[in-house]
């Protein structure tokens, strides 16, 4: 739902909108994923800062934004905004 609210701005992004949609994919899940869920789940957050989660986190949510983004500029009414 963020991604929704945030999408209008992506387009002024450094690198346009498909750039935009990847970067904020990459950093905003994977913040969450850190630092909200972790400590919930009642699991230390020093457990990411190993080699393999710190890059796996990032390519995977950032590439969920560029899924997001490719659906949301091929449903009807959003295509005009994502170009």
């Amino acid at each position: 739902m963020i991604f929704i609210l945030v999408e209008p701005w992506l387009a002024r992004s450094p690198g346009g909108y498909w750039v935009g949609a990847i970067i904020f994919g990459a950093i905003f899940p994977t913040a969450v994923a850190w630092f909200v869920m972790r400590p919930l789940q009642c699991l230390p957050v020093a457990d990411v800062l190993r080699l393999s989660g710190i890059f796996i986190g990032p390519i995977v949510n950032g590439l969920w934004g560029l899924g997001t983004a490719l659906f949301l500029s091929w449903t009807p009414g959003l295509a005009a905004r994502a170009r």
